[in-house]
């Protein structure tokens, strides 16, 4: 089935820091600090492109008593914000995308 793709976007700076999260900084140089466990789980998911199902099914493994409509709603805000940030980008079925980003561990 054809599904759009997510993917970290390139040309941005991403680090693990002291705080036990990650720390991304957009081309426009903000930054913007993951620290809850849903949002590194799916940041570090999005090391490989992945569709909506596949990181919905991803925080199913580690989120096992919430309802699944819930993590889909949560997994949509989080790729809509990264996406506004230039820090995640939704590549059309057919299209690959690329995962390069500066700094990644």
């Amino acid at each position: 089935m054809n599904r759009t793709t997510y993917c970290r976007a390139r040309g941005i700076r991403a680090f693990t820091d002291k705080e036990h999260g990650w720390t991304l900084v957009t081309r426009a140089g903000e930054f913007v600090c993951l620290r809850n466990a849903a949002s590194l789980t799916l940041w570090e998911a999005l090391a490989e492109p992945a569709d909506e199902d596949a990181l919905v099914e991803g925080l199913q493994s580690g989120f096992p008593a919430v309802p699944a409509e819930r993590l889909r709603r949560d997994v949509r805000r989080f790729l809509e914000e990264l996406q506004d940030l230039g820090l995640v980008t939704a590549q059309p079925p057919g299209q690959r995308c690329g995962t390069a980003v500066a700094g990644a561990d």
